[in-house]
């Protein structure tokens, strides 16, 4: 919050030299936080068992996350990477950056400590879609909307829905994957995450040149629609398998016949 609105509305007046030493001094503070945190004693890592990740990349359900995860990146890319430059062409200052960006920290600050309760009640499948869809729905709002009022009004959502999406997939990995290959399911998740994010930049700046911010934001909402379908059939496959299980199938897991 300090950084995205106090310092964001400060900086346009401080000289350059100031802002490399906050940024710096920044992350000297955040080391020292980190490195006195208590930590639990680390469990020695096991080796990984190659002969289980085919049985990993058969997992429809992994493969659905995954891809959920790439196209929620490459839909957000346009906001990402665009999101000052589309402020700046409506005629705002950087002073609605900063406070959009604030608010938007603020409320992921807050939903990162009620979050897990959420999912606890609703599931974590269905967070996800939840996160997908509400980020969906943002790009094709940023694609209508061009007034300061407006943009303030959208920033919780972000907040929102990035913090519903990101502990959801997180917590889906863990659930969906083996302890044996956990490290590797969060490792896929990453790279599922940076890989859209890459190839989003890449249209989102073709996009922004050939057809502007309105069209940018439209190709991202209709690229999250995408994501959403891929979610939603992950929450139903996930609840579907939880409900034969407890209807008395022989598979008594939501994720056993994966594996």
């Amino acid at each position: 919050m300090v950084t995205s609105c106090g310092l964001g509305l400060l900086y346009p007046q401080m000289p350059g030299h100031i802002i490399a030493v906050s940024i710096i001094a920044t992350h000297m503070l955040f080391a020292v936080f980190i490195s006195a945190s208590p930590m639990g004693e680390a469990t020695p890592a096991r080796g990984l068992d190659w002969r289980h990740i085919p049985s990993l990349l058969r997992s429809t359900k992994v493969w659905l996350l995954l891809s959920t995860l790439f196209l929620n990146r490459v839909a957000s890319a346009p906001f990402y990477g665009f999101y000052t430059i589309f402020v700046q062409e409506n005629g705002l200052s950087g002073e609605v950056v900063a406070w959009t960006w604030g608010l938007a920290v603020t409320t992921e600050i807050i939903m990162m400590l009620v979050v897990d309760r959420f999912i606890d009640r609703i599931g974590t499948t269905r967070m996800l879609a939840f996160g997908v869809c509400l980020e969906a729905a943002r790009w094709f709002v940023y694609a209508i909307v061009q007034s300061k009022t407006a943009l303030l009004l959208l920033a919780p959502w972000h907040g929102l829905a990035f913090t519903a999406l990101y502990v959801a997939s997180v917590r889906e990995l863990a659930e969906l994957i083996p302890a044996r290959l956990r490290s590797l399911g969060q490792g896929l998740g990453a790279a599922a995450n940076g890989l859209g994010q890459v190839v989003g930049l890449v249209i989102a700046g073709y996009a922004h040149q050939i057809i502007g911010n309105r069209g940018m934001f439209l190709i991202g909402g209709c690229v999250g629609l995408l994501a959403c379908a891929n979610a939603l059939l992950l929450s139903y496959l996930v609840h579907r398998r939880h409900d034969t299980g407890r209807g008395g199938s022989s598979t008594s897991a939501g994720y056993g016949s994966d594996w």
